[in-house]
């Protein structure tokens, strides 16, 4: 630079520093540098400086003037460029700022995304409005302001905006104020705290409220890092900018909602379409929190199902493992109000909710929504999300929230229908696999884990174990078991074989006993300790128990365990399980049964060998050891070895053996006692020894063997040796083979003794033979006496009561003035004459009775007795003996006595003779008590008690043997042969019945016996023989050889009106019928020429006399073969006439009607007729038929009927209607009806009939005589 220059230069900034003393005239400076003179001009306008000149001049004074007025003029021409330049100014500002508001307004419309139109305005405006930085921060629903944009900005101060917030800001001020606010320099008043912005370097300000219809939305900011120059318009376009700024977040949040609710829209439709794309219940419901997110914020989400007041969660977002599992409805109050209420519960901040409960797991919730899930009007479950943010959720979202819950609670019941249609087709799968499984094979080693694993797939279980049940033990044990992946470590851990006593589980053994299915869970408060701790042991949570029954066997139980979640079973999956079970217990029960035959079989083919080999003949030797190979062959790796024992040294020898070495076998003997061998000889009880190195009894001749099975042979008490089996193995032989190898040595023993007994048997034969001959013919003898002896008795049977006979029947007739009166002595003497004559026969037929029971030829004849008649006819025949002595005999039964079937004959027979013992052993006057009454419902009880002098007891045993008396010296007071008491004993007890003495010596004595209502055994009353005598005749022929008694039935057969035909022998009897043709033949066994068997046999093979009648009347008794032979009846000798009297008037023909009966028939059984028509005389009857009820009425009504006969089981109106009709209408109430019928009738329905009828008649005894007797005696009743 030159050196005028720098003067030049230092002049100007000399006026520059005065240039306020140049305002008002120029100012003239000399500056004496090197002789120059300066010469500095103040240019103004109206006292304005425009600007300044210096120059270097020579002379002041002479160019003053001249530049004075030079510089006015460039005074004034500055002052108009300097107008024109501040027009340009202020026009370049408007533009600026127009232009700023444009970028702005260009920025703002450029999106509807509302974070691009923030970034994006503000941008624009910090460039325009020549600011380093700036911020948007917008007001949330709480009034608080949020950064949303900022740029240009240092990374701390929006750290610290984000974190602490803008309410004491210069931001929040303006927000508060809705004012502009402009600050050129920070450092000078500023109206809030702006240290951390001085400190970040910040120094200037600028700000507006975004506005948008008087409502503050927010505040735009603007930073400078330098001071900063605000004209007046600077406020008036952040105002606009601001206007600006929130006409854009309003459309743009406008639009935000419309695209938000054609999101929800959309995520609806997706979420159906999710719904209707899968049923798996599961990944569903993942979905639906997805797409749920994308309309409802949430920080977590959960579906609970409803069951049992729990809720189970079965789907989540955002939660973690500890709270995504299940919980109890009454721990959490919102979700109960949720269920209770049945609409969405909005919590906006937890901290203000009192019912809120803290759950783990969570995270720090501050909002909280609840909707439920709402199927068929029924709670399901509950949907709910949670926010870490207050205020997050409204009546907006929760119309959303519910509105997803219907589609969840739509999609869960779809879900449950498939899983439920699954679960059927599933379980109708495995029990068709199960079923063809069990089926297909015995092996329990393969069904049992088979059932097991279906069990777990049906009904979704972690692991299954199935036990075996040992009643006698009273124990269980696992024999199968399955584990799923899913399974504890403890589950899938085996536990085949292990055993559990059913004492240690009351519950197991409750719910066996009661055969029904128990579930258990770990949670329950109520659970035994003792099954909780088995549930904890296994690691499971829940278990379900299924008893497995066959038949009325519980064979054992399979048991579920779950280890995920404490479930409870359905009743449909018990159901399920419970058929599966069923079906594998019967599985197991028919391979118990296989097995078992299947064993049977091996035994008996074992057997069948054993008795193969002793059939062929072999030696005793050769057969054991064909039966000791033969049981080796049956066992697996089996020594096995036969021992005798030696009867008089007690020592055991080796008969016969398999797999032995025979150094160690030969030449063997043992003591009884001594090893497992000895000691079962000597005890008799069999051994199964598991490990015989563990049996203190063991000796051992091999030392290889480890296992032994040993049983005895025996015979009844006798022990003939040992069956021994030896194995290598532990554990090698069970109790079915215990059971073999008994019945093997049952076999054995019997070969063994058979041998034995040969030997003797054959020693003995030689002799037997020689005793044979002798037996045989001393055998022929005692034919031929028994053979005399029946002949004998026949003959003595004969011979004395044939004269017997006449000598009592005459005797009744002189004593019965039938052939005029006796004076008293003579009539006295005749009765002495019948007494003497009736002791005879009693003595003759106590023998004859005792000789047929001894050689077993006495039979019964059962009927049905009436007790009461019974009694009223001992007590008219014991009169007379009684009399004689002025005694008192009472009888006393009880009312209503049921009818007894029995031999009336014989029974009477016992009566007669207690009474008559009592008439002899009591005294004169004394009273005689016969008493008769039911000992219980099947057995009635009669007593015959005396006032005589007693039994001693040492000789009660004695009176019911055969001829023994008490008194059996020869000057005795008492006759009798003491047969009667061993007759009546033999007679009771053939009845099956029981008779017994109670007497107190002195003081009289009671004979008791018991008879069963029922009969004797294995008999049945036989049916009333009932052939009518021949109706045209009245003529009897009398074959008799025995002149005296001939006579005597003649003159009977003439009182009773009937004119008898005498024949003395049995040839001519067939002519003489054909020729008379009467009504009745009499007919003697013991004939000369021809007996009487004969003589029968020709007349029922002769059709001309076949329908007579014959009546046997013979002092031999056999009565069994005259009725195989066509009798009608059959009376011993000697013949009373009332016997006679009332034989004859049973087998009368009923007389026919004196008119015409009409005779009504309501059946429903058409073939009824035309038997009936055959069973009664046309002549005498007219029979009338209906075939139903109704009819039967109609016809009763019209046709007035004689009698009706009904039957009771008749279809549409029966016959107790029928009887209830009749009786309630006068025209027919008075018809007599009987009943018809192949019912049985109860004693109810008999109570009924009663009142309503005059007979009752069974169709399967109906006859022509019974019918025609009853209808005789209905005919009867009327006239």
């Amino acid at each position: 630079m030159s050196g005028t220059e720098s003067i030049e230069e230092r002049t100007r900034q000399q006026l520059q520093r005065l240039k306020w003393a140049m305002m008002f005239a120029p100012l003239l400076l000399l500056a004496p540098y090197a002789g120059y003179k300066l010469l500095g001009l103040g240019i103004q306008w109206h006292e304005v400086l425009l600007d300044t000149i210096v120059l270097s001049v020579g002379s002041f004074a002479m160019m003053h003037v001249s530049f004075s007025i030079i510089f006015r003029l460039y005074a004034r021409s500055m002052q108009q460029r300097r107008a024109l330049r501040e027009g340009e100014e202020r026009y370049r500002t408007l533009y600026l700022e127009l232009s700023a508001l444009n970028a702005v307004t260009q920025a703002l419309s450029s999106s509807l995304e509302l974070q691009d139109i923030l970034d994006e305005a503000l941008s624009c405006t910090v460039h325009a409005m020549g600011f380093t930085g700036g911020l948007v921060a917008l007001a949330e629903r709480e009034g608080s302001l949020a950064l949303h944009s900022h740029t240009g900005l240092p990374p701390s101060l929006t750290e610290r905006l984000e974190t602490q917030g803008l309410s004491d800001t210069l931001c929040g001020f303006v927000y508060r104020e809705r004012e502009p606010l402009s600050l050129k320099d920070l450092r000078q008043g500023a109206p809030v705290d702006v240290d951390k912005l001085l400190e970040l370097g910040i120094l200037s300000y600028a700000g507006a409220p975004i506005v948008y219809q008087d409502r503050a939305l927010g505040t735009f900011c603007l930073f400078g890092t330098e001071p900063h120059l605000f004209s007046e318009s600077d406020n008036a376009l952040l105002t606009a900018i601001g206007q600006q700024i929130g006409v854009a977040v309003e459309n743009a949040r406008l639009f935000g909602d419309a695209v938000r609710e054609r999101e929800i829209g959309r995520t609806l439709l997706n979420t159906a379409e999710t719904l209707s794309t899968t049923l798996r219940l599961d990944k569903l419901l993942e979905r639906v929190l997805d797409e749920l997110q994308r309309v409802v914020p949430y920080d977590a989400a959960s579906i609970s199902m409803l069951r049992d007041e729990r809720c189970w969660t079965v789907a989540s977002r955002g939660l973690e493992q500890t709270s995504a599992g299940g919980f109890i409805l009454e721990e959490r109050p919102l979700v109960r109000r949720t269920v209770r209420e049945r609409r969405p519960i909005i919590v906006p901040d937890v901290r203000d909710e009192p019912d809120w409960a803290t759950v783990e797991g969570l995270g720090q919730v501050r909002s909280w929504l609840g909707a439920p899930l709402i199927s068929k009007d029924k709670v399901i479950g509950v949907l709910m999300i949670d926010s870490h943010h207050p205020n997050t959720y409204h009546e907006r979202t929760s119309r959303l929230a519910l509105a997803f819950a219907h589609q969840v609670a739509l999609a869960i019941e779809n879900s449950r229908l498939y899983e439920q249609t699954r679960a059927q087709l599933r379980e109708a799968t495995v029990l068709h696999s199960v079923t063809s499984a069990l089926s297909s094979t015995f092996d329990m080693g393969q069904i049992l884990p088979y059932v097991a694993r279906s069990l777990c797939e049906i009904l979704n279980g972690t692991s299954v174990e199935i036990y075996s049940l040992d009643e006698e033990a009273n124990t269980v044990a696992i024999v199968a078991a399955y584990a799923t992946s899913d399974a504890s470590e403890e589950e899938r851990r085996s536990n085949l074989g292990q055993t559990h006593a059913l004492a240690e589980l009351p519950v197991t053994a409750k719910a066996l006993g009661q055969r029904r299915p128990l579930q258990l869970r770990v949670d329950d408060p109520d659970a035994d300790p003792r099954e909780r701790a088995r549930l904890e042991a296994r690691g499971a949570r829940a278990a379900l128990l299924l008893p497995a029954v066959a038949g009325d066997r519980v064979l054992g139980f399979a048991q579920m365990w779950e280890s995920q979640t404490s479930r409870r079973f359905t009743a449909g999956e018990i159901a399920t399980g419970h058929t599966l079970v069923h079906q594998a217990a019967v599985a197991m029960d028919n391979a118990r049964l296989f097995a078992e035959i299947q064993r049977r079989v091996r035994e008996l083919q074992l057997l069948h060998d054993v008795g193969l080999a002793a059939a062929s003949g072999l030696r005793l030797e050769e057969t054991l050891q064909a039966a000791a190979e033969a049981l080796a062959a049956e066992l697996t790796d089996a020594r096995v070895a036969l021992m005798l024992l030696e009867p008089g040294s007690g020592t055991l020898r080796i008969e016969a053996s398999v797999g032995y070495r025979p150094d160690m076998v030969k030449g063997l003997r043992l003591q009884a006692g001594e090893g497992i061998t000895g000691w079962v000889a000597r005890h008799g009880q069999p051994i199964l020894s598991p490990d015989v190195r563990s049996d203190p009894r063991y000796i051992e001749i091999d030392p290889a063997i480890r296992s032994e099975l040993c049983v005895p042979m025996t015979a009844g008490p006798l022990i003939v040796g040992v069956l021994n089996v030896e194995s290598p193995h532990t554990d090698a032989f069970t109790k079915d083979d215990q059971q073999l190898l008994g019945t093997l040595a049952s076999n054995l023993t019997m070969l063994v003794e058979r041998a034995r007994l040969f030997e003797e048997v054959e020693a003995a034969r030689v002799e037997l033979q020689q005793r044979a001959g002798a037996l045989e013919e001393a055998n022929v003898r005692l034919k031929e006496l028994d053979r005399l002896k029946d002949q004998f008795l026949a003959n003595m049977s004969h011979e004395l009561r044939t004269p017997l006979n006449s000598i009592l029947g005459f005797s009744e007739v002189l004593i019965d003035g039938l052939v005029g009166e006796l004076p008293p002595e003579q009539k006295d003497c005749v009765r002495d004459i019948h007494f003497s004559g009736e002791h005879l026969l009693t003595l003759i037929n106590d023998i004859l009775d005792l000789s047929k029971i001894e050689a077993g030829r006495m039979t019964l004849s059962p009927a049905p007795v009436d007790v009461e008649m019974l009694l009223a006819g001992v007590q008219a025949t014991i009169a007379p003996l009684l009399e004689k002595k002025s005694q008192v005999l009472e009888i006393e039964w009880d009312d209503d006595l049921p009818i007894l079937i029995a031999d009336l004959f014989r029974i009477k027979q016992v009566l007669l003779n207690l009474l008559s013992n009592a008439n002899k052993f009591t005294p004169s006057k004394g009273l005689i008590t016969l008493y008769c009454r039911l000992a219980d419902p099947a057995t009635i009880l009669f007593s015959v008690t005396d006032t005589g002098i007693g039994i001693k007891p040492e000789d009660q045993e004695l009176i019911f043997e055969e001829f023994r008396q008490v008194d059996g010296s020869a000057s005795r007071e008492m006759s009798g042969t003491g047969l009667g008491l061993a007759i009546s004993k033999r007679l009771i007890e053939m009845h099956g019945g029981h008779i017994w003495v109670e007497s107190e010596y002195g003081r009289g004595s009671t004979f008791s016996f018991l008879l069963p209502l029922a009969g004797p055994p294995e008999t049945r009353p036989e049916p009333a023989r009932k052939t009518a005598l021949l109706p045209q005749s009245k003529i009897v022929l009398v074959v008799e050889d025995d002149r005296q008694f001939n006579n005597l039935l003649a003159f009977y057969l003439r009182q009773e009106g009937y004119t008898p035909v005498q024949h003395y022998s049995g040839t001519g009897v067939l002519e003489r019928a054909s020729e008379l043709r009467p009504a009745l033949i009499t007919l003697d066994i013991m004939l000369p020429e021809q007996d009487g068997w004969d003589v029968l046999r020709a007349l029922k093979s002769d059709p001309q006399t076949k329908d007579i009648p014959v009546l046997f009347i013979s002092g031999v008794e056999d009565g069994e073969l005259a009725f195989s032979l066509g009798a009608v009846d059959y009376l011993v000798k000697p013949v009373r006439r009332e016997n006679l009297q009332t034989l004859l008037e049973k087998l009368a023909p009923p007389e026919p009607p004196a008119r015409k009966v009409k005779v009504l028939v309501v059946d429903d059984e058409p073939k009824l007729a035309p038997l009936l028509q055959e069973m009664l005389p046309a002549e005498s009857y007219t029979l009338l038929m209906a075939l139903d009820g109704k009819e039967g009425l109609a016809l009763a009504r019209s046709e007035h009927p004689d009698t009706i006969l009904l039957d009771l089981m008749m279809p549409g109106m029966s016959g107790f209607e029928v009887l209830e009709k009749l009786g309630a209408d006068e025209e027919t109430a008075g018809i007599p009806i009987i009943i018809l019928t192949a019912k049985d009738v109860t004693e109810e329905e008999r109570r009924f009939l009663d009142d309503h009828i005059q007979g009752l008649m069974s169709k399967a005894a109906l006859t022509s005589q019974s019918l025609l007797e009853e209808l005789h005696r209905l005919d009867a009743r009327r006239q």
